[in-house]
């Protein structure tokens, strides 16, 4: 446990079935035949570096080492640099690693995001990964993303000092409910074209929201007919008809020019001297 202070003597004496064992920081002193006997030990982290460990051979001791086998300990003692762990291994021929932090991992335990919704960090488990193939639950990383602004998955950078790992949120869309359209321009002549810019869109989404949308499209931007017309407007998985007014082409002014120099009296004007244009509704 995260609380205990002392490895008392010969606590895990002849305990066979031990295979590995991370002693915490809390580990203030280890006695004498603690780890004496036990014969399936290769793991033997002890995590505080000025841990008091009773110096005699047997302290940490496998009676089934070969003489091969250094210190008469088959495993491996893992501590910090400099530690006491290392300075016992030293001195008693055992095998010492250096402690030390070869990675990270992160998983997100939290539910889909929405576009903007800040990332809960209580929801990121991130675990240290030591070359003593263990792990341990860290609290004190940064997470260097906190929200996305996109739809779709996306990976999140965690650091822990110089170690970076990344998992995955999935971030979901507004769900387009309906739209909203309406023609805001002048009649249109029958078989003329429309502005689309004259149509205006609202989107309606399902949290409620409503937006301006710009980027529709349209089924036909001529108008076939006088009276009401039904144009389509459609965007993402929505359509809305939109009605624009059809009016008949008519003339609303002409403008007549005399195409010869002089029109002498008593003279009969000629059609062909006429030039006459008409103004109609339709520009």
């Amino acid at each position: 446990g995260k609380n205990v202070e002392a490895v008392e003597l010969a606590a895990f004496a002849h305990c066979m079935f031990i295979k590995r064992m991370v002693l915490p920081h809390s580990v203030k002193f280890i006695g004498d035949y603690a780890f004496k006997g036990c014969a399936s030990l290769r793991k033997l982290t002890i995590q505080n570096p000025d841990c008091e460990i009773f110096d005699n051979t047997y302290t940490i001791y496998t009676d089934n080492a070969t003489s091969a086998e250094v210190g008469n300990f088959a495993g491996i003692i893992y501590g910090p640099a400099d530690s006491t762990a290392e300075r016992y291994a030293s001195a008693n021929k055992k095998t010492f690693r250096v402690l030390c932090k070869t990675g990270i991992n992160a998983i997100y335990t939290g539910n889909n995001l929405d576009i903007g919704e800040l990332i809960d960090k209580d929801k990121i488990e991130v675990y240290a990964l030591y070359s003593n193939d263990t792990r341990e639950r860290v609290y004190d990383f940064e997470l260097l993303v906190k929200a996305f602004m996109e739809f779709g998955n996306h990976d999140v950078k965690v650091s822990l000092g110089d170690l970076v790992t990344t998992f995955n949120v999935f971030v979901k869309g507004r769900v387009l409910m309906d739209l909203e359209a309406s023609y805001v321009g002048q009649p249109v002549t029958r078989g003329m074209k429309f502005n689309k810019n004259d149509i205006k869109v609202v989107g309606i989404y399902d949290d409620g929201t409503r937006e301006d949308i710009t980027n529709f499209t349209i089924e036909d931007d001529t108008i076939n007919q006088v009276g009401k017309n039904k144009v389509m407007v459609f965007y993402e998985t929505q359509m809305m008809p939109v009605v624009i007014e059809g009016v008949q082409e008519l003339v609303i002014g002409i403008t007549a020019t005399y195409n010869r120099a002089k029109f002498h009296l008593g003279e009969t004007l000629q059609k062909e001297d006429v030039s006459v244009v008409a103004r109609f509704n339709n520009g």
